[in-house]
């Protein structure tokens, strides 16, 4: 994390620390001082095919779960493969997607598009396809980029 935001040691666990504080209250687990930080590659056309599946919700939700939560390594196979089979997804599917490269161009693709919209880290989020939220904000943020996005598209 500190390297991403540009943060010292103190400042980074103080982060760390309100955001896991702030999510208990939301009924929420983040211990993002167990995150490992991996290349999510793999992870990632995974739930290009749960989506394929109708179950990318659950995927995604299980595997932001280990990653915020229980510090699993998102890059290690086996521990992908019993992830997404705990979503419902199919084990058989997963292991042989994850042997070969199916998936990669769609990923690669949604990189581009990334990319193209100025995204450079996570959290980001684009609506409309026209602005950019980089990072986590807080919810009035959110809004006002909401509102701003639907008055543009109304207009």
């Amino acid at each position: 994390m500190r390297q991403d935001l540009g943060l010292s040691a103190g400042p980074a666990a103080e982060g760390a620390a309100s955001l896991t504080a702030f999510t208990t209250g939301l009924g929420l687990t983040y211990r993002l001082d167990r995150a490992r930080p991996v290349n999510s590659f793999d992870a990632h056309r995974l739930l290009q095919a749960a989506a394929g599946h109708g179950l990318a919700d659950q995927v995604r939700e299980r595997l932001m779960r280990a990653y915020t939560g229980e510090g699993a390594h998102l890059a290690d196979h086996t521990t992908l493969v019993a992830l997404v089979a705990e979503a419902g997804f199919p084990v058989d599917i997963a292991r042989s997607l994850l042997r070969g490269d199916n998936y990669a161009e769609a990923v690669r693709a949604d990189e581009a598009a990334a990319r193209r919209h100025g995204v450079t880290g996570v959290p980001s989020a684009v609506i409309a396809g026209q602005r950019r939220i980089a990072g986590a904000q807080p919810a009035h943020v959110l809004l006002r980029e909401l509102r701003l996005a639907w008055h543009s598209a109304t207009r």
